[in-house]
């Protein structure tokens, strides 16, 4: 298998994994949120959104390095992570200084999500090694 045909199918595979996630969180997320304030609800909302936008654009870099070297994998990957905290972290400090948001509503909503999204982005990393490794295919 080539190459280019191992990014593919992890591409599609993470994909997949990506979208039946964010389906499974809404609906397991649909009935308690229904039971708390709306500034809750809305702050756990927009938590999820901050999640998915950080997990998506990270799952997108990670395989546009998949066809770059090594090194560029490296460095998208942890520079990633690297960006990312500092997002959340300053997001989280915002959105508790500016007092706009429920801050357990909105923790809940962002760190919930994000630590499954990465769960898959990093399943998904070790399939792809393992799938280059296993096919003798030159990264």
């Amino acid at each position: 298998m080539s190459h280019d045909v191992i990014i593919h199918v992890h591409r599609r595979a993470w994909l997949i994994w990506f979208l039946g996630v964010s389906i499974a969180i809404g609906l397991a997320g649909y009935l308690p949120l229904r039971a708390v304030s709306s500034l809750t609800r809305n702050s756990a909302l927009a938590g999820w959104i901050v999640a998915i936008l950080l997990s998506g654009s990270a799952g997108w870099l990670v395989f546009w390095a998949f066809e770059k070297s090594h090194k560029a994998l490296l460095m998208v990957t942890f520079g990633g992570m690297l960006a990312r905290m500092v997002i959340v972290g300053i997001l989280a400090a915002v959105a508790a200084l500016m007092d706009i948001v429920d801050e357990i509503g909105f923790i809940a909503g962002l760190f919930g999500p994000y630590f499954i999204y990465q769960f898959v982005e990093v399943m998904i990393l070790l399939r792809y090694q393992t799938a280059v490794t296993s096919s003798g295919v030159q990264e």
